[in-house]
């Protein structure tokens, strides 16, 4: 029984949790040389790297696991974290976590509601998507920890499909490079418009809502809240 007891304790701190204190970090404290890593181009300029990988032990979020594979006989569809970091330093500055099956992605949902409690913004891609209650993004500030979370939602052939980028709040690179992404319009052009006209910190999107409604834009609230 001291056997088993200390194998299931070695498992638990060896297992990371991708909800706590990873940005900041050096990436060789977390990928270590046992775990698989897989490589692409970058595409994020030279002063930037990645790791990637679908590694048990890091694919944990909030306590929960979101390991998994949409075919494992395949390996097809593998979730993945994918860590971003600066080649001077090698510290954290961003990381992305993708879930290709439709129970590991609502999973991700509820631990994120769970976790960060209610979003800062709430988007859907059409009127009958907002009737159903189906959005398509999230977007959480931890002005706690000076970082945003912004999660895109989709439904592919293969299920359910999340995108959830973390991001440092104080490296432009990668919070302008999670803007792009077209579910995240809304939040964009309420983030430019706060800076443009000089709004005080405590100006939210739903003020943005109420503001742009009072002066004739009603869709707004439609597609997002």
């Amino acid at each position: 029984m001291l056997t088993v007891l200390t194998n299931c304790n070695s498992q638990k701190s060896n297992t990371l949790d991708l909800s706590k204190d990873i940005l900041g970090k050096h990436i060789d404290s977390i990928i270590t040389s046992d775990i698989k890593t897989r490589k692409k181009s970058s595409g994020y300029g030279i002063d930037y790297d990645y790791r990637r990988t679908s590694s048990e032990i890091l694919l944990n979020f909030n306590g929960a696991s979101i390991y998994g594979y949409f075919d494992q006989n395949t390996n097809y569809l593998k979730n993945t974290v994918e860590f971003l970091f600066a080649k001077k330093d090698k510290i954290i500055v961003g990381y992305d976590v993708f879930t290709y099956q439709t129970e590991k992605s609502d999973l991700l949902i509820r631990q994120l509601d769970q976790f960060l409690g209610k979003p800062n913004f709430t988007g859907y891609f059409n009127v009958e998507a907002r009737q159903a209650g189906n959005f398509n993004a999230k977007v959480w500030e931890d002005k706690t920890n000076n970082c945003t979370y912004l999660l895109d939602v989709s439904k592919q052939e293969h299920g359910k499909e999340c995108w959830l980028l973390v991001v440092d709040n104080n490296n432009p690179y990668f919070y302008n490079r999670a803007l792009g992404v077209a579910s995240f319009n809304r939040w964009e052009d309420f983030v430019k418009y706060k800076k443009r006209f000089e709004k005080p910190e405590t100006y939210t999107y739903q003020d943005h809502i109420k503001e742009a409604t009072e002066n004739g834009n009603e869709y707004i609230s439609i597609l997002s809240e």
